[in-house]
């Protein structure tokens, strides 16, 4: 499956309110067939949860989107600069989505990239 984009779509600090994906994003919605999506935790201020939300639906509205927790590898909390994919990195998700992150306490210094493709037509 041919890749159509790589794209950081958040690259800041966030906290407990939601922080929606860079403007720039939205021109590429609905532009692939699939998406993969990896959070980077660069810094962290105390020990945290990252969570993240994909939006399902066109309708815009908070019911839209579906929590997906993303917690580092093998780790229930985030206590330093980690990792992890949005869901299962062998599940891509559909094209529709718009990513929201936001950290359960504190602040975390938070990028994250997405990956779209587009599925090969013979």
């Amino acid at each position: 499956m041919p890749r159509a984009f790589i794209e950081t779509v958040v690259n800041q600090t966030v906290n407990v309110n939601y922080t929606y994906n860079s403007p720039v994003y939205h021109e590429l919605l609905g532009s692939a067939d699939d998406l993969a999506i990896q959070v980077v935790v660069d810094n962290v201020s105390t020990t945290l949860i990252i969570y993240a939300e994909l939006q399902h639906s066109y309708l815009g509205t908070e019911d839209s989107f579906s929590t997906v927790s993303g917690t580092a590898t093998n780790s229930g909390s985030i206590s330093a600069a980690d990792k992890f994919w949005l869901g299962d990195a062998t599940q891509p998700r559909g094209p529709l989505n718009r990513v929201k992150v936001y950290a359960s306490t504190g602040t975390a210094g938070v990028r994250v990239i997405v990956c779209g493709r587009k599925k090969e037509i013979p």
